[in-house]
């Protein structure tokens, strides 16, 4: 997510990664209504009441009045070249001002059922998506960046305001801003590439086609596009301003932590073997270890033996209600935070099984919404996620001083997100359709069952969600999940345990035919399962991202392993001939993992549509996982429900990206690696 627009670089993630904190930020200005002349004087007004879905041609005329508001804006930066400290103000306000038409268009492009709605939606945000483009290149908006960075003016702002600028400043010259004009017209041209490059794998990996070629032409536009930048690789242009850091961080950390849980992993490894050469008369190519297409094969097996369909038993006791409730339970009790189901508009309801609740403090002060689109319907897209509909932040009277706007109510503009999932799962009911409509009547929640991975997506998406809603940040820009996707994670995987923890799931999971409380059995069963090869899992998981590492880092390209004795990292340069991705996998796994890479095992890994989808990032789940467990090990682990805990997690996320990732993690834990894997 970026100021003014998601950067082409980063366009191409929004297929698969739409609900890491949103595709842009916003407060809203009111569309007239259909027919209304439209006006860029217009009232400031909340996004709560999904104003903009009145009418399908609603969200065009909010584009239009958007674009007419962010020219009246520029104007103004005209107006006070003299006055950077205003100018900044003007900035954030012009981007939310865009941004206003963006994320209610992801949204409703993405999640509405009616076609009518999703392609006047798409206009939208295609209209301003092109207005934002032009203001991304502007030397107006550019210049007062760069003034507020002359020491005279740096040393008046407020700590938030140096992060504003610094952002700012970052976004801008990750298109060229401060490159010359050819380079400058050279990074667009490749970032127009690499969109182009990108969008084809999507229509491979739908007709499963080998993307090797096109993977390969990817990887060195991306090198190009770096180096044009100035960097020496795409990772180290990809870890600016990330919780890393820097590339050296990054494997440092990942292969301290393969060092760290080899000897676990070999036990595994052994269990693995036993298993294998119990079930089958062919004789392995090597009878002491396992490979990696036979790892996927053999621990199915295994858990079933050891543990039975553990996952259906546990799936009586998940209704959606129940999982929900949990939530509810979490918010209650560990943040002190009431999710209060309300009423809603005709025009809010635009599925009849959308509920919508506000968020209350221990005061009962309301600080967001959240609208529950939870079960499944023709056309939603699968998987949980969460949409921006607006982000939480101060309205700013400098910026809107000279344009007929009224202020909120307190200057406060309050969050609020879509949280949806594709709840399926076992429904315990028959049910008929209606004879008038011919419609299934609403579910009920407390008899559609889904599985444990479902239930801890709900939760980990929820972790974004109320990331979302926490957001206490003067500027729009700042606020949510606006930050580092290894900084991001961390509260979302850290949310995961209350779908786990047996003092969780004891308040909440419930049998949905008797109403008995889910037993101590069946959930250390179910995690007993869960973990059962999680070391030989994690080090395939750092496998990938150690080809990721490579593959975005210097030319030629190297790699790095870990010298025991001392703790120190070794560089070595990829041999000649292990370049192409099956040799490159069997040369980092003989540093990490005991499993045997094959090209079967190849074939059937995951890591050619990460290197697409998480360039030089796919790191972040291993790094934001060490720091969740960290942070639960030293807050939650003895007390899950401390409302302590909870205000010392709740008050860093409620800075958003007002300060840097490792400014923020540092409030709760180290973030040394030694540090780190010695807490967990």
């Amino acid at each position: 997510s970026y100021s003014f627009c998601t950067l082409l670089g980063q366009k191409m993630l929004s297929r698969v990664a739409r609900s890491v904190g949103g595709a842009v930020r916003c407060y809203c200005v009111a569309a007239p209504s259909a027919g209304m002349d439209r006006d860029p004087r217009c009232y400031l007004q909340s996004n709560e009441q999904l104003m903009y879905l009145k009418s399908p041609r609603t969200l065009m005329f909010k584009a239009e009045t958007a674009v007419d508001l962010a020219a009246e804006l520029m104007d103004s930066l005209h107006m006070y070249k003299d006055n950077p400290k205003k100018c900044l103000a003007i900035i954030d306000a012009m981007s939310a001002v865009m941004c206003m038409t963006l994320d209610p268009a992801e949204f409703v492009r993405t999640l509405h059922p009616r076609e009518e709605y999703r392609s006047h939606a798409e206009r939208a945000y295609a209209e301003v998506n092109t207005h934002l483009g032009h203001l991304n290149t502007s030397r107006v908006v550019y210049e007062p960046i760069i003034k507020l960075c002359e020491p005279e003016n740096w040393e008046q702002l407020s700590p938030e305001d140096k992060q504003l600028v610094r952002t700012l400043k970052d976004d801008m010259e990750s298109i060229g801003m401060n490159l010359s004009p050819q380079r400058a017209a050279l990074t667009q041209a490749l970032m127009t590439k690499l969109e182009t490059l990108v969008e084809n794998t999507f229509s491979l990996e739908d007709r499963n086609k080998d993307m090797t070629f096109v993977i390969s032409e990817i990887l060195s536009t991306r090198h190009e596009l770096a180096t044009t930048m100035g960097y020496d690789s795409y990772v180290s242009w990809m870890l600016r301003n990330t919780l890393a850091e820097s590339p050296l961080a990054v494997w440092t950390l990942l292969l301290k932590l393969a060092d760290k849980i080899s000897a676990s992993a070999m036990e595994e490894l052994q269990t693995l073997i036993e298993l294998r050469d119990s079930i089958s008369s062919v004789k392995p190519r090597d009878p002491f270890t396992v490979t990696d297409s036979e790892l996927r094969d053999l621990i199915p097996i295994y858990k079933n033996r050891t543990y039975g369909d553990v996952d259906s038993e546990m799936t009586e006791f998940l209704s959606v209600f129940n999982v929900w409730r949990g939530i509810e339970i979490m918010c209650q009790e560990v943040f002190d935070l009431t999710l209060k189901e309300v009423e809603m508009e005709m025009n809010e309801k635009y599925d009849k099984n959308l509920m919508k609740y506000e968020v209350l403090d221990a005061k009962g002060n309301l600080l967001g919404v959240i609208y529950a689109d939870l079960l499944s319907r023709l056309g939603k897209p699968e998987g949980t996620g969460h949409f921006t509909i607006q982000l939480g932040c101060d309205f700013s009277e400098a910026a809107s001083s000279d344009l007929d706007i009224i202020a909120p109510e307190n200057n406060r503009i309050l969050p609020s997100v879509v949280f949806t999932c594709n709840c399926t799962g076992d429904y315990r009911e028959d049910f008929e359709p209606s004879p008038i409509t011919g419609e299934l009547p609403p579910k009920k929640l407390d008899r559609l069952l889904i599985t444990p991975n479902d239930a801890v997506s709900m939760f980990h998406e929820f972790g974004h969600a109320l990331h979302t809603l926490l957001g206490q940040t003067k500027y729009q820009i700042l606020s949510g999940t606006r930050s580092s996707m290894d900084y991001v994670e961390v509260f979302s995987q850290l949310f995961e345990v209350y779908a786990r923890d047996y003092r969780s799931l004891r308040k909440w999971a419930i049998h949905y035919e008797d109403n008995i409380p889910v037993t101590r059995d069946v959930v250390d069963r179910m995690n007993s399962a869960e973990c059962s090869f999680s070391n030989l899992q994690q080090l395939d998981e750092i496998l990938t991202a150690l080809v990721d590492l490579v593959y975005h880092g210097p030319r030629p390209f190297v790699y790095f392993t870990l010298d025991k004795t001392t703790g120190s990292l070794k560089v070595h340069e990829v041999p000649e001939g292990c370049e192409d991705p099956k040799s490159l996998r069997a040369l980092l796994a003989d540093t990490v993992t005991p499993i045997t890479v094959t090209e079967l095992g190849n074939a059937r890994s995951l890591y050619l549509t990460q290197l697409i989808h998480y360039p030089g990032t796919y790191y972040s789940y291993t790094y934001s996982r060490i720091i969740a467990t960290a942070i639960w090990n030293k807050y939650l682990e003895k007390e899950p429900f401390s409302l302590n805990a909870g205000a010392a997690i709740k008050a860093v996320m409620a800075k958003g990206a007002s300060a840097t990732p490792k400014a923020l993690i540092n409030q709760l834990v180290s973030t040394s690696a030694e540090d780190l894997l010695e807490s967990i």
